[in-house]
């Protein structure tokens, strides 16, 4: 009769409890729900409590962020940030370990942004995991009237002399070289035997220019010569002694 009697107390007790579980001590209510707090009530039925929302659960996934509960739920947080800034390796997320960073082969590139941002110093690569610059860019144009540089963002700048800049191209036949407007101008062409050849028209010139005025010389000395004769005659007429008649 004991017996049918408890039977009867249990059966009250589950009735008036709904579907809260018969216990004995705290572990028997456990839910596997960290959201809530378990225990048995003296009444032996198991009570599960949500816990104050905000409280920290875990869901045993480091990549999901932070669990936190919410009416009694676990609910995961914002992605955990596995970038550590460094191009050269490929972030991850495992959800055992957490973060993972594989690093890349060895030649990969690692441009900007991923690089230094720096296009003078050439397209950078990974080695080892790690990103180096690689040969200096060239920004040569092969133009003497510019000068010739490199800006960490545009790359190769040339900017123009000013005009007169000498430009000189090893040449000393063709004149002086000089800059105009960014471009390389020759000079007056010299006239020597050693730059156009002894047959050259510039220098028969000379020649005959020297030969037409050593004979205009020579005229007006002869011209000069007659009237000198011509004049010293007209004296000698006039100083000779006139004649007895």
């Amino acid at each position: 009769m004991r017996r049918l009697w408890v039977a009867a107390v249990l059966l009250s007790v589950f009735a008036c409890a709904g579907s809260a579980a018969a216990c004995v001590v705290d572990a028997e209510c456990d839910d596997q729900n960290d959201c809530t707090e378990d225990s048995c009530t003296p009444a032996n039925v198991c009570s599960n409590t949500p816990v104050l929302n905000g409280s920290s659960c875990n869901d045993d996934n480091p990549c999901n962020g932070a669990e936190t509960c919410q009416g009694g739920t676990c609910y995961p947080g914002y992605p955990v940030n596995v970038n550590d800034g460094n191009p050269c390796t490929i972030d991850g997320c495992d959800p055992l370990t957490g973060a993972t960073h594989e690093i890349r082969p060895n030649g990969a590139p690692c441009p900007f942004p991923g690089g230094d941002g720096n296009v003078c110093n050439g397209l950078e690569t990974c080695q080892g995991g790690t990103c180096y610059p690689g040969y200096p860019l060239n920004v040569s144009d092969g133009n003497p009237c510019t000068i010739d540089g490199c800006h960490p963002l545009t790359g190769g700048t040339h900017e123009i002399v000013a005009n007169g800049t000498p430009c000189p191209d090893g040449d000393t036949c063709d004149g002086e070289e000089t800059c105009q407007g960014g471009t390389c101008t020759p000079g007056t062409a010299v006239c020597s035997p050693e730059c156009v050849g002894p047959e050259a028209d510039c220098l028969q010139a000379v020649p005959l220019l020297s030969a037409s005025v050593s004979l205009t010389l020579a005229a007006l000395l002869a011209l000069v010569a007659v009237g000198l004769g011509l004049r010293r005659r007209a004296v000698a007429v006039r100083i000779r002694p006139g004649r007895r008649r």
